[in-house]
């Protein structure tokens, strides 16, 4: 077996929690618990609640198409985690450096 430092682990997790979180609220906008309204005030109210699920350091984004990204910024500046679904269901992980 393979040592890892806590500190991949710890981002192995925290990468799997927001795949869940991600993969949870598209289930949730296409059951049509939530909708993406055009109203600031009740937009950002939802991005806030939904937010606080995640890990901390991650950010949420969901446009007009509820394609939603939650994206993680490495403390080092190497790069960018990001994990997104968009509306047909399809979904990635992207890493840039």
């Amino acid at each position: 077996m393979e040592n890892q430092s806590f500190e991949v682990l710890r981002q192995q997790s925290q990468l799997n929690e927001a795949t869940l979180q991600v993969r949870d609220i598209w289930y949730q906008l296409a059951e049509g618990f939530y909708s993406i309204t055009t109203d600031y005030r009740t937009y950002s109210s939802l991005i806030e609640q939904l937010q606080s699920k995640f890990p901390n350091g991650w950010q949420l984004q969901i446009d007009e198409k509820e394609t939603i990204k939650a994206t993680f910024v490495f403390t080092n500046g190497e790069g960018t985690l990001t994990v997104e679904k968009q509306s047909s269901g399809k979904e990635s992980i992207l890493v840039t450096s």
